[in-house]
């Protein structure tokens, strides 16, 4: 199955096509499903926890689909509780890395990876050991490298989203010591259901600057049909709040042929509520909490939209000087 898959995803590096890209992710799927029951004959119970699982063998902790879980209307919320398991903990502090050191080392991680990447020798596809939702995968470094996004990474992501996943990049406050983004394939990301909800704001013929009005959280979208312009604008971006040493979730999604990347801004020295993933993924065990509830406590430690907002007008005029220079 290894080397059909190595073969598959080889010859369709530049393959778009809608049997390739469903080729790709069923083979991805399968790959993924295959290290999920290799996991399951070492879970076991504990007393911490309502379902069985093993933090430390196997290549999957537990079966997400174990867990009870509700729809919301934009969300799903998983009630997994936040495991806090202190000697399974392989991160980081921003501010450690700033002196020079680094984490526990998640070099083991990648010594069996899922999959080999068909564009990038660095990169490889691993299982994520806690996932959040069905086929969580890490799309991540083979060597030890700060998670800081570059444009060779957010070209990965933007093929990937191509090929019919879902990206997520987190630029947070701890880190492990390489650089990772999670992939979803679509199905399993409940953001992916909102891509027709984009309203564009500002539009220059390549690239358009707007929000997903069915999304319920703050944020800044941009889309374009063009990876290159979007990966120029997503760096852009990205580079100018990595500059303000801003917390921030990065996703990438492809609705029809519109490729569209959206950022969320947290505030810093939050106590996040619950778990939570800017793919559409609420992870706590009350699934009794009202909806607008959970959402206002995601807010309480959002930037505002107001901020946001502020953040788009600069980025978009930005944009608009670089785009005049090239034309110079």
């Amino acid at each position: 199955m290894f080397q059909v898959f190595l073969y598959i995803l080889t010859n369709a590096k530049f393959d778009l096509t809608q049997d390739a890209m469903t080729r790709i992710i069923s083979l991805w799927q399968a790959a993924w499903e295959k290290r999920l029951a290799s996991s399951a004959p070492y879970w076991h119970t504990d007393p911490r926890f309502p379902f069985v699982f093993n933090p430390f063998e196997g290549s999957i902790a537990y079966d997400i689909r174990d867990i009870p879980y509700r729809q919301l209307s934009v969300f799903r919320q998983i009630a997994l509780p936040i495991m806090q398991i202190p000697e399974a903990d392989i991160s980081i502090t921003r501010q450690r890395l700033a002196r020079g050191e680094i984490g526990k080392n998640f070099s083991h991680e990648t010594t069996d990876p899922l999959l080999v990447h068909p564009d990038d020798d660095g990169l490889m596809l691993r299982t994520n050991r806690f996932p959040k939702a069905h086929c969580d995968t890490l799309l991540i470094s083979r060597k030890v490298e700060p998670q800081l996004m570059t444009s060779r990474y957010a070209l990965a992501q933007l093929r990937w989203t191509g090929r019919g996943a879902v990206t997520e990049f987190h630029r947070s406050e701890t880190f492990v010591d390489h650089f990772h983004v999670h992939m979803f394939p679509r199905q399993f990301a409940p953001i992916a259901g909102v891509g027709g909800s984009f309203r564009t704001h500002h539009d220059d013929g390549v690239l358009e600057e707007g929000r997903l009005a069915s999304y319920p959280l703050p944020h800044i979208a941009v889309a374009s049909r063009d990876i290159n312009v979007l990966c120029e604008a997503m760096m852009l971006l990205n580079d100018e709040l990595e500059a303000q040493d801003r917390l921030f979730y990065q996703l990438a999604l492809k609705h029809q042929s519109m490729y569209i990347v959206v950022f969320m801004l947290w505030e810093k020295n939050q106590t996040w509520p619950f778990g939570f993933s800017g793919i559409g993924v609420v992870q706590d065990p009350n699934l009794d909490m009202p909806e607008t509830q959970v959402t206002a406590k995601l807010r309480k430690i959002m930037f505002t939209r107001k901020e946001h907002a502020s953040i788009r007008r600069k980025f978009w005029s930005q944009w608009n000087n670089r785009r005049l220079e090239q034309y110079k």
